[in-house]
């Protein structure tokens, strides 16, 4: 016998982490299409082979960081970059 789909809310209960046809986890989304706060995107079970579309809706943030300036953001670039230049040269000097 056949499992009936999850209703619209038992499916957002899970946050939509499941096929709502066989409740697999071994679900794939693409083709994601955002327009402002709101998108969909095309869902398939790899487990039962259904498929869907979801559609969201942004309705929060969070963990919000204070941005870097350019200036900032190249000197951190300038010490990723030192570090590895140095981890390298120790690294040869190790070999030889």
């Amino acid at each position: 016998m056949k499992n009936e789909p999850l209703t619209q809310e038992q499916y957002t209960d899970r946050e939509a982490s499941v096929c709502p046809m066989c409740r697999s986890e071994d679900i794939e989304s693409e083709d994601i299409d955002q327009d402002g706060g709101r998108g969909t995107a095309n869902c398939q079970c790899h487990t039962c082979g259904s498929y869907w579309v979801d559609f969201w809706h942004v309705v929060s943030y969070d963990n919000l960081n204070e941005g870097m300036t350019s200036k900032e953001l190249k000197g951190v670039e300038k010490r990723a970059k030192d570090l590895a230049n140095a981890l390298l040269t120790s690294a040869k000097e190790s070999v030889e």
